[in-house]
């Protein structure tokens, strides 16, 4: 975390030795790992809740995208539902047998889980 080396660890003690005496170095340390643990967990912490978020947030867009394409596909029902039988053309209907082949492709595809 802060690449601090063994002869560096060795000199703070050295000097917190001298400056505050080997009565209350101890009770420093200690209070100093306190803070080093509540400091670490925090961070944790937040950063736990930045990753749920995001999870959320691509759940959401990914949501959204689906809910545009079925409005989309109702509107295309609605619109071939609306014609009579008799007109629809040839071209019409192989591109609805197209769409459907497409839909029914992608709901057997598992959804792509992109974690890093």
């Amino acid at each position: 975390m802060f690449d601090i080396g063994f002869w560096e660890l060795v000199t703070l003690g050295l000097i917190g030795l001298i400056v505050l005496g080997p009565d209350r170095l101890p009770e420093v340390a200690k209070t100093l790992g306190t803070w080093v643990r509540k400091l670490r967990a925090l961070s944790r912490s937040i950063t736990d809740e930045l990753e749920r978020e995001l999870e959320i947030q691509n759940l959401r867009e990914e949501l959204e995208a689906k809910n545009r394409a079925i409005v989309e596909q109702s509107k295309k029902l609605a619109e071939a539902l609306s014609k009579p039988v008799e007109t629809i053309t040839e071209e019409e209907f192989r591109q609805h047998q197209a769409d459907r082949a497409d839909n029914t492709l992608s709901k057997k595809q598992p959804p792509s889980e992109e974690r890093s």
